[in-house]
């Protein structure tokens, strides 16, 4: 169910964030640095959600970078060419890494998933503050209300959502103990 969840809230929060970027194109050299920064945060998400689904590291990967592309396409869609290749590079690298690590590691996955989730979130708007600080001086302001409002929402589903997982874990783990015996 977190995967599910995560990858509702990458999609989603990858839409509002191309809307926002193509309300105002901000032609200053941070705007490869924000898209760098969003498609990468966005694709170590979505590689850590594939691998779950994916445990093969190769597949897992693949899946991952394909996903993380079509999801740079939608947040560049609207912007020049280049920010669309610094998406696809971004991603690639980004969507390789969140499957690695998720299928190197087997302690802390709820955790990963949501703190990688967040890093993504958190590195929308902050990237947003920078694409629009030409137009508001200060930063908090340069930052639709709204967007506050849709991150805390998705932030609280996805923290919720980890009260659920923590109830299957010791039923899990109990099951692996019997299989030993």
């Amino acid at each position: 169910m977190l995967p599910f969840l995560s990858m509702l809230v990458i999609i989603t929060f990858t839409v509002i964030t191309n809307r926002l970027l193509k309300q105002r194109f901000a032609n200053h050299g941070m705007a490869k640095c924000c898209i760098m920064l969003i498609s990468m945060t966005m694709s170590t998400a979505v590689g850590m959600n594939m691998a779950t689904w994916l445990p093969d590291m190769v597949l897992g990967a693949i899946a991952s970078i394909i996903i993380s592309i079509a999801l740079g396409y939608l947040l560049s869609t609207g912007l020049p060419m280049y920010l669309f290749m610094e998406s696809v590079g971004s991603s690639f690298m980004g969507a390789m890494m969140g499957a690695m690590l998720t299928l190197m590691t087997t302690q802390y996955l709820t955790l990963s998933i949501i703190f990688f989730t967040m890093m993504f979130i958190v590195s929308a708007i902050i990237s947003i503050g920078v694409w629009n600080r030409e137009m508001f001086p200060i930063f908090i302001k340069a930052i639709p209300k709204h967007i506050y409002i849709v991150a805390g929402l998705m932030i609280c589903v996805l923290v919720l959502s980890s009260f659920e997982i923590q109830h299957e874990v010791p039923v899990k783990a109990e099951q692996q103990h019997q299989h030993h015996h």
